[in-house]
């Protein structure tokens, strides 16, 4: 102890000198946009790379395993590639308020494609208010922000930072996070948030009463101001529960994806969005 003690005595300005440094530079990430912007790449970039050599390490006792999960990635994705071929469309709505430019919006309709990127969860969480998902994939890979991320059974999330070679997506079981939905054989186009009660469950918004829900049904993503495209699984209906007062149902949804031991993903581009996007806002003008 006293040996310590005269080891911090000794060293007492070096400590001073480099507690003033860290507070310095804390003062500086916090009130400047650009520092900050490059430590939170500088972190995210460290946490990634720290989680991808302990998962690579788990992943390798786990062989077998994944290569079934493989397998069954592979069965989905056909089926997910099988029921998005010829169904790439420009809301249904705007073709049907004006018949006249059908023509224009089936041009459209010929250059909306989706480009799906395989990627790995390397870190995430499923039970805080917020839960977030760090992929293998960054800035250099193509990634960009607001990118969808689904699972082969499912969407997952949707990145909101990326890095050179990481990136962080929010999970959809999360607080505030609204997915534009549609139950199969169905004409309604609810809203589908988390429950914030567990990762396995969600709940769809404003059907109507006199909606015919049963238990079983898909739930699926709408396309309509989307992250994804249309058809997409999110989940099935669980149960219902009447509420007289308001005149709504209040559905609850089983996820399909497993937000409790993710690992292959794939993340989604829409080729030409924000050419798309300016255009279909020209036709509502």
């Amino acid at each position: 102890m006293l040996r310590l003690l005269s080891f911090l005595s000794k060293n007492q300005n070096l400590f001073l000198f480099l507690l003033l440094e860290a507070v310095a530079l804390s003062l500086v990430v916090r009130f400047n946009a650009p520092q900050r912007h490059a430590m939170g790449d500088s972190l995210l970039e460290v946490s990634a790379a720290v989680q991808m050599r302990k998962r690579n390490i788990s992943e390798y006792f786990y062989l077998k395993e994944g290569n079934i999960q493989l397998q069954e990635e592979n069965d989905s994705l056909r089926q997910i590639l099988d029921s998005l071929r010829g169904k790439l469309h420009v809301a249904e709505a705007l073709i049907e308020s004006d018949s006249s430019r059908v023509g224009m919006i089936d041009s459209l309709r010929s250059h909306e494609e989706f480009v799906y990127m395989p990627c790995r969860a390397i870190r995430f969480t499923h039970s805080l208010s917020r839960n977030y998902i760090t992929l293998d994939k960054g800035r250099l890979h193509g990634v960009k922000e607001k990118m969808g991320l689904i699972s082969p059974q499912g969407i997952a999330g949707f990145v909101v930072k990326t890095s050179p070679n990481f990136s962080l997506a929010l999970s959809i079981t999360s607080y505030g996070v609204g997915i534009g939905a549609k139950v199969e054989d169905l004409p309604i186009k609810p809203t589908f948030t988390w429950n914030g009660e567990d990762p396995e469950h969600g709940t769809l918004k404003w059907i109507p009463l006199d909606v015919d829900l049963k238990p079983g049904m898909k739930v699926l993503t709408s396309g309509i101001r989307s992250r994804f495209p249309p058809d997409l699984v999110i989940g099935y209906i669980e149960g219902l529960k009447e509420d007289s007062q308001d005149g709504f149902h209040e559905v609850s949804v089983r996820l399909a994806t497993d937000f409790r031991s993710l690992n292959k993903l794939y993340l989604i581009s829409l080729e030409h969005k924000t050419e798309i996007d300016k255009l279909r806002e020209d036709l509502k003008q």
